[in-house]
């Protein structure tokens, strides 16, 4: 199964811009997902909110799980990937089933 590298940055805002939003809360914003196969290869993947004024929250889960859709183990430089999955899942419970597979493989 292949391995998957996994950053993510977030941005908070002083005033809140979406409805359920807390001051300064962390929304999540931007991902990279390099994805190493077993032949060697690496596939990568990428997210980057758009400046439009809408929400880019679901855009983000919708990228993400396929960017680590076939990953048996994900790799992170800190446990803060694990706690935004984890937020998003609470915020979006469409999508928990599916988030806390991806933060059982971190």
């Amino acid at each position: 199964m292949p391995l998957a590298f996994m950053d993510f940055e977030t941005v908070g805002f002083a005033i809140p811009r979406w409805s359920g939003m807390k001051p300064w809360q962390p929304m999540q914003m931007q991902f990279s997902v390099h994805q190493l196969s077993l032949d060697g290869g690496i596939e990568h993947f990428e997210f980057l909110a758009e400046a439009d004024g809408t929400d880019p929250r679901s855009n983000f889960i919708k990228g993400l799980l396929v960017a680590v859709k076939s990953a048996a183990t994900i790799a992170v430089w800190s446990p803060y990937e694990k706690t935004q999955v984890n937020k998003l899942a609470e915020v979006f419970p469409e999508y928990a089933e599916q988030l806390h597979a991806v933060a059982a493989k971190l």
